[in-house]
């Protein structure tokens, strides 16, 4: 290839009187708007007259970070305009274009083109033709755009639109677009923005079927207004429920975060029979959801956060947000201000109701602040306590007739305690105060007079007689003070045992550490009162007096293994004896276990266990562990009993053989009623642009307590979403 040297030189020995000029131009680099320029290519011509350069044959011109390669590029050097055709290609810091021909000003980077194909990360575009002027606006017609990285014939999803305007590295706004899920279009958008580079953009769709809800289809469309606030728009359509619209707003403040969703349905699946809907409270066909959440650091320290949730109905997160439902059937209306350091803590929470149909207990407000363990100056004494003043109320659903509750309860706890030591013994006597103060009590008397009583005996037949009738009746009382005085010290000691094990060169190290332990706790009852005597509200209330010894014996085995700390098992066993208690039987309570295990990266479990001894029977077991022999599988099982409630077993298995492929199962089991609670299987296949998943899930028909008939529920449905924003699927998190 001859460059622009050489080419001066040819034109030096051919005599011409242009060649000082051009020579100067190129080579000593004047300051016009053509510094710097060097140009390679097969062949050179230059016409004196019009100053106009002609070439051809790999043509490659070079300014600084701008290169344009072609095989024939005309530039005039009055006007700085470069006319290239054939395989152009544009590359600067913030462009890289191809086509076919291409008017580019090296003055002023102002370009024009038939047929426009660049990269604006995370998009590839295609247009028609495109226009850029003197700023950083591009300007497009018919243009296509997408994240998939194929050839344009082969994109996953694309967006097609009429007109399109990029600012690179900020935004790309598309009038009358269509989406497409490869060449079937899905919706129409007169207006749509999206963000270029890091963007949390995409569009989820889901179709799919439900036994309750027929055939439906959840869209979720995303977009950026400005890089700390965004929306998610929502149209869904259920056949057997009728269409539904939300939105969705993500905003970032200095030091904080929040979200807004609501959700508004025209419910035309009310008064199906399948629902199982209370026939006095079956919820009226215009339903909604409204969630506020809010995040915030505040100055000097302190920090606030707050959710607020209101329904149409209390049937609606059961209905249309199982995962929700599951979670917290009760949903949370809260704001807490709170501030915290190494040795205390003051928090000042709200907690209400926004809809009559939920069952609350209200904390309007409650104030605490907290002295964690601190230092008595130099004397060895440590000393914790808290004070918290709460206004209570329980508010009784709208629908039942009882009358809510309220009270105002001042609670505090102050206590002193020595660590010491004793050999290897180690003790921590305390000794200290709780005062409680309830503005109310609860007054219950039994009374006793003639009356009638009703037997039904096992034939069916009533027998009616005369008799002794007792009256339970409860009535307010006034305000009382329950001042409890407690001492008592915990004791404890640790033993070691460390050992090797396997090939000499490399050897596992081992150690085993015991723990015993002891805590003694004496609480007398000081004014004769009992839990009874107030309103239960929470744990406060049950709150009493105590005489007892928790016993209790941790092992732990460790072992190191390249370099690395793993746990065998860490087992801690305990049970309480009470000699007295206004809240436990006399005598053993039940044995306590906990468990934790990861002997390896690939295994962990986790249990906890109490069991009755004066019963003998299991009040609860709790296992969950997680098993991943390759890094293809995934097996995950977990265990759930609670006495006289319930008794499930559930287990996944998920299998991913590569990056673009994944297979999951899911089942859990009612071991008590025998049955198959509900089993779920899904299928997902990640490409370069597009995530597709298949998922099958099926509820199985069965009796409940009170005699109501659940119908099988069927659920087939997909999922697509954009793999350029991962983590973020609209539309599964518990629509």
């Amino acid at each position: 290839m001859r460059t622009v040297t050489r080419f001066l030189g040819i034109l030096a020995v051919a005599g011409s009187a242009w060649l000082a000029a051009g020579s100067l131009l190129y080579a000593q680099g004047d300051a016009g708007p053509l510094a710097g320029v060097t140009i390679n290519a097969d062949k050179l011509d230059y016409n004196r007259d019009t100053e106009v350069v002609s070439a051809t044959g790999n043509v490659c011109i070079a300014q600084g970070d701008m290169e344009l390669r072609a095989d024939a590029v005309m530039m005039n050097r009055k006007t700085s305009m470069a006319q290239a055709s054939g395989s152009v290609r544009l590359k600067r810091s913030d462009l890289t274009w191809e086509g076919d021909r291409l008017d580019y000003n090296l003055a002023t980077r102002e370009m024009k083109t038939d047929r426009f194909s660049s990269v604006f990360p995370p998009y590839h575009v295609w247009a028609q033709n495109g226009v850029k002027g003197t700023g950083t606006t591009y300007t497009l017609q018919r243009a296509t755009f997408s994240s998939c990285t194929q050839s344009l014939e082969c994109l996953h999803y694309h967006v097609w639109a009429r007109g399109v305007t990029v600012v690179p590295d900020s935004y790309l706004v598309a009038r009358h677009a269509v989406v497409f899920a490869g060449p079937v279009p899905v919706f129409y958008l007169p207006w749509m923005k999206r963000s270029l580079g890091p963007s949390t953009i995409g569009v989820d769709i889901q179709p799919g079927y439900q036994s309750h809800m027929g055939a439906y289809l959840l869209t979720g469309l995303s977009y950026d207004f400005t890089n700390w606030f965004s929306a998610t728009t929502l149209l869904d359509y259920r056949s057997l429920r009728g269409g539904a619209v939300g939105e969705e707003f993500d905003w970032k403040t200095p030091g904080g975060s929040g979200k807004l969703h609501a959700y508004l349905l025209d419910d035309i699946g009310t008064e199906n029979s399948h629902n199982n809907y209370p026939l006095s409270r079956v919820p009226d066909p215009s339903r909604y959801r409204v969630r506020l959440k809010q995040v915030q650091q505040l100055d000097n320290g302190w920090r606030a956060q707050g959710e607020v949730n209101t329904f149409s109905d209390e049937f609606v997160l059961e209905d249309f947000y199982k995962r929700d439902y599951r979670n917290n059937p009760d949903p949370l209306n809260y704001l807490l201000v709170g501030k915290g350091s190494d040795d205390q803590a003051v928090s000042v929470l709200v907690k209400g109701r926004v809809d009559d149909f939920y069952d609350t207990i209200s904390r309007l407000p409650e104030v605490r602040h907290e002295m964690f363990l601190t230092p008595l100056y130099d004397t060895g004494f440590y000393y914790e306590g808290y004070n918290d003043a709460v206004f209570l109320m329980h508010q009784y659903p709208s629908y039942e007739t009882t009358e809510d509750l309220s009270e105002l309860r001042v609670d505090s706890s102050q206590f002193v305690n020595y660590p010491a030591a004793a050999g290897v013994f180690h003790f921590v006597p305390r000794a200290g105060v709780r005062a409680t103060w309830f503005s109310k009590t609860r007054d219950v008397q039994t009374v006793s007079g003639d009356g009638v009583l009703t037997n039904v005996l096992s034939d069916g037949s009533v027998v009616v007689t005369n008799g002794i009738v007792q009256t339970v009746m409860e009535r307010e009382g006034g305000a009382a003070l329950r001042p409890l005085f407690e001492v008592g010290t915990e004791a404890s000691f640790k033993a070691f045992r460390d050992w090797a094990a396997g090939p000499g060169d490399a050897p596992v190290r081992y150690r085993h550490i015991a723990e015993p332990y002891a805590n003694y706790t004496l609480r007398p009852n000081l004014t004769d009162q009992s839990p009874d005597d107030f309103y239960q509200f929470d744990e406060v209330d049950a709150f009493g007096a105590e005489h007892s010894v928790k016993l209790g014996m941790r092992n732990t085995i460790q072992f190191k293994k390249d370099a690395k700390l793993y746990e065998l098992f860490d087992l801690d066993i305990y049970e309480t004896y009470f000699f007295d208690s206004q809240q436990e039987d006399k005598g053993m309570g039940p044995i306590g276990m906990k468990v934790e295990s990861r002997p390896a990266d690939e295994v962990f479990m986790k249990m906890d266990a109490q069991y009755d001894v004066q019963n003998s029977e299991i009040e609860q077991w709790n296992v969950r562990g997680e098993f991943k022999p390759h890094e293809m599988w995934k097996l995950t099982g977990e265990y759930r009993y609670r006495l006289d409630l319930s008794s499930l077993v559930a287990a996944s298995v998920r299998y991913s053989p590569s990056a673009e492929w994944a297979y999951e199962a899911y089942a859990r089991y009612n071991l008590d009623e025998s049955r198959i609670e509900e089993h779920a299987y899904e299928v997902e296949r990640v490409m370069d642009c597009m995530g597709v998943k298949f998922g099958f899930s099926h509820l199985p028909a069965y009796t409940m307590i009170d005699g109501q008939q659940r119908k099988d529920d069927f659920n087939v449905h997909v999922e697509i979403w954009l793999t350029a924003v991962p983590g973020k699927r609209w539309g599964s998190g518990g629509r």
